[in-house]
């Protein structure tokens, strides 16, 4: 704009420079034409002195008409020495453009006089009202017309000025209000809370989140208190905190909210916070309102909780893994002592029932240690088959055990087996038996069925065709809202104050790696169904060794390397395996009975078997040595033992080269079967 009026101003300087120059111009023609006009006044003085007294009468008057005529003067008018008029002519009369004009002083009136001399001596005057037909009018024309043009181009520029003026201001207009929609829309789509407020403290603007976690829309907070809409306390003392507004007000500084802040929304609903607020400045860097930005990390604090609460189950999970294996060996080296103990003794002895007690109570330490290690365990499934009955009552029976909820049972006779994961099988079990007593505080039953179900296709779409072993779980609780029944297997996601939100998706993921699914039916106040579908196996071989199995004597004696780094179970292994009438040979490692096979290979004494133990902590256990074994001997027979019975090459044992597997602790039975398997699948080669 300031450029715009520059040359405006020297436009008009232009203008009146031209106007200027062309009056100096048509003054100085004027002044040019007005000595004309009196050297022809003169001229006819001079004439009137030389032929007046010669021309007879009409002859003076035809003169000046002519004179008057032809020199634009209105009025001629011949004067005696004594002022007396000698002759005087009208000149023609102006029309009424002349009159106008003269009316307007565009055509002056110029009086001319000059004087009659005869013979030396003045002897009269001539006067002539002149009409100074000059330039002027044209003049006057011009300047006139130069200022309208001027007016003209003043008025349009000033017009265009205006309007673009007017654009300018709605091209402003329309890019405030865009960025006004802009910082709208930011702020709508910023993932924290923004609260802003005047000098006073109170709200002039909430964003999308912060009306969502406040409760407060913002026409309702528009006006109110910082503290009413953004109500603060100590989650550790519920006590109300210094609202962060009074405080940047006051010290006008970027403030932070103290840990463990709780914001309370209008509903009541608690959102763990974290927090910064700043002062508002203006231009002259006075403060004129503050700005609180803070986000919802209730979900973040959970999730760190629940993680360090997984870390610390993984660090006594690996404590619980290797307890159970160095107790598995002690219980190893107690149940063989325990069965050979029975052997030297005779029926009637007093001491045999003692000794039938103290096996039963090894098996049943046996059981504890399973019960360990499969809470050490974690990762994918190790599946075998298993009937789902026991697995079921035992994993309820113990989470009801001291409860006021009973179980109340129904399995179809002759269930399928299943072939699955019995330690993770049993913790999904325990952990929706677990929430069905949290759903009745008050007590109640709750319903377990089992059946075996052929699915066709029609009963259940989502499954493949095929056979499965339909569990369902039945309370009658308080139930779980429709709005949640979606999200009840998400992690992290719980209904419970106290809950983690991790049992029931640890349950959906374990059921989704047997190959099964679980689904949820429940209304608020009348209750909750979970469906379990796993599948059957009622036709599918076990690849370990059954224990129940008929396997004929061998009666041919072994060479058997036993490897074992604890000498007891070494000892107990041998002390079997000669009471079967067959030899043994120890080695402490990996290494020993790799050296030791390939000496007795091709030998009289070429080994027969060898069992091996899966790990041994410092030095090779089974599963490094088995390859070094096979490269000696392609058909070597070697079990793998262990007490981490979970490991999956356990398992899977064939994967790995292993010809057989052998649970630890295990009885004399399991030994003698196995070691016959095998030497019968020899002698039948």
């Amino acid at each position: 704009m300031g450029g715009t009026g520059k040359y405006q101003r020297l436009e008009i300087a232009f203008y009146i420079t031209i106007v200027v120059a062309f009056c100096v111009i048509v003054a100085v023609w004027d002044n040019d034409i007005r000595k004309d006009d009196w050297l022809e006044i003169k001229n006819h003085a001079k004439v009137i002195e030389e032929n007046l007294w010669d021309l007879d009468v009409d002859g003076p008057k035809n003169y000046l008409q002519l004179a008057s005529k032809l020199y634009n003067y209105e009025q001629l008018t011949v004067y005696s020495l004594d002022d007396e008029i000698f002759l005087k002519i009208e000149g023609p009369k102006p029309g009424f453009p002349d009159k106008f004009l003269i009316g307007m002083g565009l055509i002056p009136r110029i009086k001319l006089q000059a004087d009659i001399v005869h013979k030396g001596m003045v002897i009269g005057r001539i006067e002539a009202v002149h009409l100074h037909d000059s330039i002027y009018p044209f003049s006057y024309f011009f300047v006139v017309v130069i200022l309208v043009l001027l007016s003209l181009r003043l008025f349009f520029r000033t017009l265009k000025a205006k309007n673009v003026l007017k654009l300018r201001v709605r091209e402003r207009t329309e890019e405030l209000a865009e960025e006004k929609e802009r910082l709208a829309v930011t702020l709508r789509s910023i993932g924290d809370g923004v609260i802003a407020t005047d000098l006073d403290g109170n709200v002039i603007l909430l964003n999308k989140i912060s009306e969502q976690l406040t409760g407060w829309s913002q026409d309702e907070a528009t006006g109110k208190p910082a503290k009413e809409i953004f109500n603060i306390i100590n989650e550790k003392t519920g006590e109300s905190c210094e609202n962060p507004v009074e405080k940047i007000i006051k010290n006008g500084q970027t403030v932070g909210l103290a840990d463990y802040t709780v914001l309370i929304a209008r509903d009541g609903t608690r959102y763990i916070v974290e927090d910064s607020g700043a002062p508002i400045f203006d231009k002259n860097n006075k403060i004129i309102g503050t700005v609180l930005v803070y986000r919802d990390v209730t979900r973040e604090r959970r999730i760190r909780e629940e993680l360090l609460k997984i870390k610390k189950l993984e660090s006594v999970g690996v404590l619980a893994g290797g307890l159970a294996h160095d107790f598995n060996n002690l219980l190893a080296a107690i149940l063989g002592n325990i069965e050979l103990a029975g052997m030297y003794t005779e029926s009637t002895s007093e001491a045999r029932p003692l000794l039938i007690e103290a096996k039963k109570a090894s098996i049943r330490a046996k059981g504890l240690t399973k019960q360990l290690l499969t809470f050490s365990k974690g990762g994918d499934p190790v599946k075998q088959n298993a009937a789902i009955k026991s697995i079921i009552t035992d994993s309820a029976d113990f989470v009801l055990h001291g409860s006021s909820v009973i179980a109340d049972y129904s399995f179809s006779d002759d269930l399928w087996q299943v072939k699955i994961d019995t330690g993770q099988i049993s913790q999904v079990v325990q952990n929706i038996i677990l929430n069905a007593v949290q759903a009745m505080p008050d007590g109640g039953a709750v319903e377990i069925c089992c059946r075996n179900l052929n699915n066709q296709g029609k009963e259940i779409p989502s499954l493949p065709v095929g056979e499965y072993i339909e569990i369902t779980v039945v309370d009658t609780g308080s139930g779980i809202p429709e709005k949640f029944i979606d999200k009840i297997f998400d992690p992290y996601f719980s209904t419970k104050p106290e809950g983690s939100g991790l049992g029931l998706a640890v349950c959906h993921s374990i059921i989704q790696k047997h190959d099964g699914t679980i689904s949820v039916k429940s209304e608020e106040n009348e209750g909750t169904t979970f469906t379990i579908y796993l599948p059957a196996c009622s036709k599918c071989p076990d690849e370990a060794v059954s224990l129940d199995c008929d396997i004929p004597e061998v009666e041919s004696q072994a060479t058997v390397l036993v490897m074992d780094d604890d000498a007891m179970v070494r000892e107990m292994v041998k002390k079997m395996l000669t009471r079967c009438g067959h030899k043994v040979i120890l080695a402490e490692n990996g290494y020993e009975a790799i050296e030791c096979y390939k000496k007795h290979y091709n030998t009289s004494q070429n080994i027969d078997v060898v069992i091996m133990d899966l790990t041994i902590p410092g030095g090779m256990g089974g599963k490094d040595a088995v390859p070094e074994i096979l490269k000696i001997n392609p058909q070597a027979k070697v079990v793998v033992a262990s007490g981490y019975s979970n490991d999956p090459v356990m398992a899977h044992y064939r994967d790995y080269g292993f010809a057989a597997s052998l649970d630890k602790p295990f009885i004399m039975a399991e030994l003698k079967e196995i070691i016959n398997a095998i030497l019968l699948e020899n002698q039948t080669r």
